[in-house]
């Protein structure tokens, strides 16, 4: 049953760029994958592209985003949790 079971792990960096946010998903969803659960990641894209690429096995989904300052922090959250909602929709 575990098999249908799928996880979106949502993180702002993600390989190449790394920070503990990032290395604690990677560990947690190997945990995980190996008790059976499907996992995929959703992060950032700072290049003007959503992409979809692998990693480690599993699938990522790269999010079109923008480096943006402190005050502007605040937007590029909500934007990324539409996307990443719309990505869950699908």
């Amino acid at each position: 049953m575990k098999a249908h079971v799928k996880i979106l792990m949502v993180t702002k960096l993600f390989p190449p760029y790394y920070g503990g946010g990032a290395i604690q998903a990677i560990f947690l969803s190997r945990a995980l994958r190996s008790l059976g659960y499907g996992i995929d990641f959703a992060t950032s894209n700072f290049s003007n592209s959503t992409e979809k690429v692998e990693y480690d096995g599993f699938v990522v989904h790269k999010l079109r985003t923008a480096r943006w300052t402190n005050e502007q922090g605040k937007i590029w959250h909500l934007i990324l949790a539409v996307k990443v909602f719309l990505l869950v929709l699908r």
